[in-house]
């Protein structure tokens, strides 16, 4: 499952950020995924149904390539948030991971953890694992701004680049 859990108030869709809650399942293409020093190259897809972006319903989806090992790959891709009655919004991001924590830089930012689903088969540690459940904090900006709540003032903040 994927749980996206933000920390920043949302803004407009057209200036500023969309910050997501649901559930959802990230799934890597064959081969997958193997424990080091086995390093591969594939796809990966997640989707989160009925999550809640800006206090209304959303649906997210990213897909993108991934390569490495399990504890340690990168990759990029494309979030596209979609709101009822607006045109979806695309995101292009990257990511490192370390262990179980991914880092995720771009137009999607924030910290997330990724762990095995457990009834995956195989696993990493017999190879080719291709479902993990994430666990984070991401917000998706979009035309250069970001908006947000300070952490130490609890103040609205927009800062554009």
């Amino acid at each position: 499952m994927v749980a996206l859990v933000g920390l920043v108030t949302p803004g407009p869709a057209h200036a500023g950020i969309d910050v997501c809650a649901g559930l959802g399942t990230a799934t890597l293409a064959a081969p997958g995924l193997s424990v080091p020093p086995n390093w591969r190259y594939t796809t990966f897809s997640f989707t989160l149904n009925g999550a809640i972006c800006a206090s209304r319903e959303a649906s997210v989806t990213a897909t993108g390539t991934v390569s490495g090992a399990c504890g340690s790959s990168s990759g990029q891709g494309v979030a596209t948030v979609s709101h009822p009655h607006t045109a979806p919004q695309d995101h292009k991001f990257a990511f490192v991971s370390e262990g179980t924590v991914w880092t995720l830089t771009g137009e999607v930012t924030g910290v997330a953890t990724a762990t095995e689903d457990p009834n995956d088969t195989p696993s990493c540690l017999a190879g080719n694992a291709q479902r993990f459940f994430l666990d984070g904090s991401l917000s998706f900006t979009h035309n250069g701004c970001t908006r947000g709540t300070s952490t130490t003032t609890k103040y609205p903040t927009h800062t554009c680049v």
